[in-house]
């Protein structure tokens, strides 16, 4: 049973996308998460300018590429297999939003991918989607907290986590724990979240502009944020064999 003050971000974080869901999807589409880009050579203005001038629908499909780009660069840096002899057939989206990355991963291996939200409008809606696109009895979709998932020990090959652990407050006791109590042995935890930098060896803390701006940020989306460093620690607690890929 978790506290007031733990219990509080998550309903936040619930009807926070309640709300907002609809209006990213007309943008980030099923998988509502951030993509990897590659503009060999050009600035960050440069990428903005040539973003900008894009017809829609061009743009459009340049998010969407970016995404499953995302999803692939991660299965390959933790080197999870394709050979259908050794590739996962149990998984779970931990955060699945709409449920692209569920419905892309479950197609790639033919696994069973469950995904969970805190959501009802974005249950609702992945559940829905994988209906519509015959994944009905592949990919399952239901209410329920990263923080108490509804799920026996051990039960995933593959435990994914895109986006969702910087709005968890309680990264170790909850969060993580919970990733871990649900993986099979051996399995594969991959954890995407967004992170603030690591400090040099001669700071004690970010400095004051960064925390402030970070705030903002944090309050605006009920999250809270740590360092790469952090994430390592904490996983390698738990005695988990920990690779970093920065972006």
């Amino acid at each position: 049973m978790r506290s007031v003050e733990e219990a509080e971000p998550t309903k936040g974080v619930a009807e926070l996308y309640d709300r907002s869901s609809s209006v990213t999807e007309d943008i980030l589409g099923d998988h509502l998460h951030t993509g990897i880009y590659f503009v060999d050579g050009s600035s960050h203005q440069e990428e903005e300018t040539a973003f900008a001038s894009l017809p829609r629908p061009d743009l459009i499909r340049i998010i969407r590429a970016a995404q499953v780009r995302t999803i692939d660069e991660a299965l390959r840096f933790a080197a999870v297999p394709d050979d259908p002899r050794r590739s996962p057939k149990q998984i779970v989206d931990v955060g699945c939003g709409f449920g692209g990355t569920s419905k892309y991963v479950a197609k790639k291996y033919g696994a069973t991918c469950h995904g969970i939200t805190l959501s009802p409008v974005q249950a609702q809606k992945a559940q829905a989607l994988a209906a519509a696109e015959g994944l009905a009895n592949k990919v399952f979709f239901q209410v329920a907290d990263a923080l108490e998932q509804p799920f026996p020990d051990g039960q995933f090959e593959l435990v994914w986590s895109l986006e969702c652990g910087e709005h968890i407050h309680d990264k170790r006791k909850l969060f993580v724990s919970e990733l871990v109590r649900v993986a099979a042995p051996g399995a594969t935890i991959i954890i995407l979240t967004w992170c603030h930098r690591d400090l040099s060896p001669s700071e004690e803390s970010l400095k004051p502009e960064e925390k402030k701006l970070l705030k903002k940020i944090c309050n605006a989306y009920y999250l809270k944020t740590c360092s790469p460093t952090n994430y390592v620690q904490l996983c390698e607690s738990f005695s988990l064999q920990v690779h970093i890929f920065i972006f």
